[in-house]
């Protein structure tokens, strides 16, 4: 079965403008999207500027995903939308990418396996890694300094196949 072919076999459950506490005191704005029974689950995460109650369309993405099994994390940056601060291109997404993957791998409804799910420039809004830095130990399915799918738990395959 491919990923066009898998069926929604999930409820959901939403959780919005949760406060995702960053290392500088920041609070970003979270929501989380998952199957309402079961859990816990293997988590996905997307930051993003384009405001996580629905800006350039990243709902859609998160309620697929939330239908199939994961629990989706969508974040407002720092700076735009619901997220306090203030916003410089690629300055704090690392910490804040790091930070984020942390605070999910940590949450009672995930397995704390957690990986990234977006196009490429929300990935890269996600952990905009710098030259040595370690990614956080929760991480799944690195690949150079942006984190790419979750081969583990068989997502985004055709994204593997196209060449992301």
């Amino acid at each position: 079965m491919t990923l066009s072919q898998s069926q929604a076999i999930h409820k959901l459950r939403e959780l919005h403008d949760l406060k995702c506490l960053m290392r500088d005191g920041i609070e970003l704005s979270t929501d989380v999207y998952m199957p309402a029974t079961g859990g816990p689950f293997p988590t996905l995460l997307m930051r993003t500027p384009y405001d996580n109650h629905d800006g350039a369309g990243v709902l859609p993405d998160a309620i697929y995903q939330a239908q199939r099994g994961y629990a989706v994390v969508v974040q407002d940056v720092r700076g735009w939308y619901d997220s306090p601060g203030d916003w410089y291109p690629f300055i704090n997404e690392a910490n804040d990418g790091h930070d984020a993957i942390e605070w999910a791998a940590k949450q009672p409804w995930s397995t704390g396996k957690v990986g990234t799910i977006g196009k490429l420039l929300l990935r890269a809004y996600t952990v905009a890694g710098r030259p040595g830095e370690q990614l956080p130990p929760d991480c799944l399915g690195t690949q150079g300094r942006l984190l790419k799918c979750l081969p583990q738990l068989g997502l985004y395959r055709r994204g593997l196949s196209a060449g992301f």
